[in-house]
Parts: structure tokens; sequence; C-alpha cells
């Protein structure tokens, strides 16, 4: 009691400093263990997230990856319609000019073998031509040989009456024996001879 009285006593004023000392020093105190509480706190959230990082489980990580995907696969699907999209055109340009040479190679061959069928046709034709001009010249001829035949032996027996009434028996021989007098045959007659020779066939 007696200490306590050596004391000096302290005013209100004072007391109100030293209890605001007191805990500008208490919160002090607080805020370093809370600063190391929450820096141990930060670090093995920090930690835990790395682990998580690595495992791929983090959350965040999971979001970015899972929409990264998606672009990726987004991405991949356009380029296989673009490809499709290609490879259409390209069969369609295939087709086209497929069916463009088909129909140039068909009129091609249907244009030669029009001509061969033509050239085979002229053929033909010249060859019957031939045979019908073969056929009027034998015939011509053989009426011609006939026909000159004919006018010869009248010739021939015109004559011999002549020389029997004129009494030359000799050249009467002579005449029977001696080589035939050629006769010209016009054309105009040698015609009619074969017209005349048709209409008896």
């Amino acid at each position: 009691m007696e200490a306590d009285d050596q004391l000096p006593q302290l005013s209100k004023k004072e007391k109100r400093h030293r209890e605001f000392l007191d805990r500008i020093d208490l919160i002090g105190r607080d805020f370093s263990e809370a600063k190391e509480r929450i820096y141990f706190e930060k670090l093995a959230a920090f930690k835990q997230e790395l682990r998580d990082v690595q495992d791929g489980t983090h959350q965040e990580f999971a979001e970015r990856v899972a929409l990264l995907e998606f672009e990726r696969n987004a991405a991949i699907k356009k380029a296989e319609l673009f490809r499709n999209y290609q490879l259409e055109c390209a069969m369609a340009m295939y087709q086209a000019e497929k069916e463009a040479y088909d129909q140039e190679y068909l009129a091609e061959k249907q244009g030669l073998r029009e001509k061969i069928l033509q050239q085979l046709e002229e053929r033909r034709k010249k060859l019957k031509e031939d045979r019908e001009n073969f056929d009027v010249s034998n015939e011509v001829s053989s009426e011609s040989q006939k026909t000159t035949t004919r006018k010869t032996t009248r010739a021939q027996a015109a004559k011999m009456t002549d020389e029997k009434k004129e009494g030359r028996g000799k050249s009467k021989g002579k005449a029977s024996n001696g080589p035939t007098l050629p006769i010209q045959v016009k054309d105009h007659e040698m015609y009619e001879d074969l017209a005349m020779m048709r209409r008896r066939a």
C-alpha cells in the first residue's frame, strides 16, 4: 500500500494516452501474427493450386482447357466442312469434264462411223455402177457384133447374088472365102439394138 501510494498519480489525459499506446502495440502484434498466418495460408493455397494444375484438376485451368478444346473442335469441324466442300467441287468439276470428254468421244466416234459407212456406200455404188457398165458394155458389144454379122452376111449375100447374076464364078469363090469388110456401126444404132434386145428379154 505504501508503494502504491508512492507512485505518481496519472491524469486522465495521460491514462488515455497510455491506453492508446497499449492498443497500438496490441494491434501491431495482432497484425504481425495475422500477417504471418495469412502468408502461410496463401502459401499453402498456392502450393495446392500448383498441385491441382499439375494434376489437371485445377478449376480455372480445366475451364480454360475446355474452352481451348471447344475452339479446337470447332476449327477442326470448320476445316472438315471446307475440305468436304472442296472435294464436292472437285468431284463436280471432274464429273463435268468426264461427261464432256465422253460426249466428245461419242460424237467423234459417231462421225467416224458415218464417214466409214459413207465411204463403204460410195465404194458399193461404184462397184455396182462398174458392174452395170461392164454388163452394158458386154451387151452392146455382143449386140454390135450380132448386128455387124447380120449386116455383113446380108452384104455378102447381096454381093454373091450380084456375082451370080453377072456369071462370075471365080469371083464368087473369092467372095465366099475372102475376108469380111468392116462395117461402121453408129452409136444410136447400137443403143437401139440394145433396147430392142432388152424388150425381147
